[in-house]
């Protein structure tokens, strides 16, 4: 993930101080199977499934949750294989992003030897949104399945 980068770069030997002077933006990536449209199939979240939707939903930025018209129940989709992606279920990729701006106070809690999840919670804070909220997105418009998410995000 993008946060997990600053300290990737100070176990590297990077000094702290010159973390926030040299970066502008981290953006994390993770390709994620793309559901096949021909044969996907609608099945209902298990009550696990609907626990983690609804939290990566709680903790989204609320200037962009205000935009979303998800609507309960879930509807989700599993693969399950047809002639037009040769009995696979998934047909290409997709991209999963995560991006970090660096900020003032992003580089104030980085520059006082935070750790990662407090600089995870600033990140948040200004409206960064995660790998794990992206992909519930797509999931939620049945783009991915949910072993998607749980694979690529964690």
């Amino acid at each position: 993930n993008a946060v997990g980068t600053i300290p990737r770069l100070v176990d590297l030997g990077v000094q702290r101080f010159l973390i926030p002077a040299t970066l502008n933006i981290i953006v994390a990536q993770r390709l994620a199977r793309r559901l096949c449209n021909e044969c996907k199939r609608l099945i209902e979240p298990t009550p696990e499934q609907v626990k983690i939707i609804e939290i990566s939903l709680k903790e989204l930025p609320s200037e962009f949750s205000k935009t979303l018209s998800i609507q309960k129940p879930y509807r989700l989709y599993e693969p399950v294989g047809c002639d037009a992606c040769k009995g696979k279920g998934f047909f290409g990729r997709i991209g999963l992003y995560e991006v970090l701006r660096m900020t003032p106070e992003l580089e104030h809690v980085i520059l006082s030897g935070e750790s990662e999840a407090e600089v995870l919670v600033e990140a948040k804070r200004q409206g960064m949104i995660t790998l794990r909220q992206e992909a519930v997105l797509h999931l939620l418009n049945g783009v991915i399945p949910f072993t998607e998410v749980v694979r690529e995000t964690y």
